[in-house]
């Protein structure tokens, strides 16, 4: 138990109150053990809250009422990643409980209310500590030039959540496609067929050539350094470049 933080007599005497068997190991755990736990009161708030402030994640067993208790669902959501999830409707509407939530974990951006994932300043904390949380933002925030920048440039892959229009913008895709070239896929067609987009991406993986617009995958700079960068790129040239004479001299370096 010493890993975690706890000694066993804590465990039964917080912890254990609120039936949180879990953290009590297999190997010290008995009848007589069980039975005090489940006898232990769930709703003392005063319990509740030594537990939560230990560990947000006891917070999944405590009553209703007290998972409508602004104060311990702070208290949780400052210490436990994922402790938003167990907090009341109500209080997933609250700003600065959703705000300490994010800024620990932006996933937790799913479990705001739909008001909140409206809300620019809490989804920016969300996509600045997590660029997942995109994913869970509005309909409008993901067509938010500096959301979507902020989130691509934490998880590149995360342009695939961003509006048409961001996935047609070409500072947000240049962003994506430095960082992994394989984000070319979710670029629109347009910037398929955007050179300076698609040698971007080709130097970061060459095999992404094969996302590029037919006429760039005909088209020999784009091909020569596609090829530089990983031998298997020729796959996806044009037929006419694939047996050109200085692309197979490439392969024999």
């Amino acid at each position: 138990m010493a890993d975690s933080g706890y000694d066993t007599k804590e465990v039964r005497d917080v912890l254990g109150s609120l039936k949180f068997i879990p953290l009590i190991p297999f190997n010290k755990r008995n009848t007589k053990d069980t039975q005090k736990i489940n006898k232990m009161p769930k709703k003392d708030r005063d319990v509740v809250m030594k537990a939560v402030k230990r560990n947000g994640a006891a917070l999944r067993h405590v009553s209703e009422e007290l998972r409508n208790d602004r104060e311990i669902i702070m208290k949780a959501v400052t210490n436990n990643r994922d402790a938003l999830e167990h907090a009341s409707k109500e209080l997933r509407k609250d700003r600065d409980v959703v705000m300490a939530a994010v800024t620990q974990n932006g996933f937790t951006l799913q479990f705001a209310s739909e008001d909140l994932k409206n809300d620019k300043a809490i989804v920016m904390a969300s996509v600045t500590q997590n660029g997942d949380a995109l994913q869970y933002a509005s309909k409008e925030l993901r067509n938010d030039r500096d959301v979507v920048a902020a989130a691509v440039t934490k998880n590149s892959e995360e342009l695939q959540f961003a509006s048409a229009e961001r996935r047609n913008d070409r500072d947000v895709v240049m962003k994506a496609v430095t960082k992994n070239g394989f984000t070319l896929r979710f670029a629109s067609e347009e910037l398929k067929n955007n050179k300076a987009i698609v040698m971007a991406a080709v130097r970061q993986n060459g095999n992404v050539l094969a996302f590029a617009s037919k006429e760039l995958r005909n088209d020999k700079d784009i091909v020569t350094r596609a090829v530089i960068q990983n031998h298997n790129a020729r796959l996806y040239a044009s037929d006419k470049l694939k047996n050109e004479r200085d692309i197979v001299a490439i392969m024999r370096r």
